[in-house]
């Protein structure tokens, strides 16, 4: 099992000097709880232990989905930290690698599998320690997010244009004219005619039947 102890004794943490220009302690946490998001950890909590530990300044804790995921974040902020003044001073894990770290020397990332993180829970064990922001705004989202996002709208949009798209016609029937109805002819008296069936003739009044 790993154990989160800070190499005090070790000269890299006493004399180890920042190029001009790299981001603050501080800042370079905020930084590597943000590639934790971004690398799909979960939970990520950033403390404060400055005058509360002294194990580090801040630690950093998530949780992660499987080993390579774990060991590939850890390496990712430890490539990161390397640009910005910030070496990786140790990595470890336990034998089962559902706890890791990347020591920074001020600075401690832990990643967990979920429930050796319940196990061990670390943020009970530093409850004093204040919880600090490291979200981006809004506005200010990472390559990942906007690529996720942009994926999400696509397939909204598709979504949506399927929805609105007009309804076939439907064929017209076609009806057949209904036939007049022929009227029957009148006499000039005004007396309307009767139809003469086809071999008989009308009768003549007096006649007989």
């Amino acid at each position: 099992m790993p154990t989160p102890s800070h190499p005090s004794t070790s000269p890299l943490t006493l004399t180890r000097s920042r190029p001009q220009g790299t981001l603050s302690t501080r800042d370079f946490a905020v930084e590597a709880a943000r590639l934790l998001a971004d690398n799909r950890c979960t939970d990520v909590a950033l403390l404060d232990v400055t005058g509360i530990s002294s194990v580090a300044d801040y630690i950093i804790i998530g949780s992660g989905t499987s080993d390579r995921q774990m060991r590939s974040t850890l390496d990712e902020i430890a490539q990161k930290g390397e640009g910005l003044g910030h070496t990786v001073v140790r990595k470890n894990s336990d034998d089962r690698a559902t706890w890791l770290l990347a020591d920074f020397g001020d600075l401690i990332v832990h990643l967990f599998e979920p429930n050796t993180r319940a196990y061990y829970d670390l943020e009970m064990l530093w409850g004093d320690a204040p919880r600090l922001p490291w979200e981006r705004p809004a506005t200010a989202e990472s390559p990942a997010a906007k690529a996720r996002a942009s994926a999400a709208k696509a397939g909204t949009a598709s979504s949506a244009a399927e929805s609105k798209a007009p309804p076939k016609p439907k064929a017209a029937a076609s009806k057949a004219p209904k036939p007049k109805a022929s009227k029957p002819r009148s006499s000039p008296g005004g007396k309307v005619k009767p139809k003469s069936v086809a071999g008989t003739k009308p009768r003549r009044k007096g006649s007989p039947r």
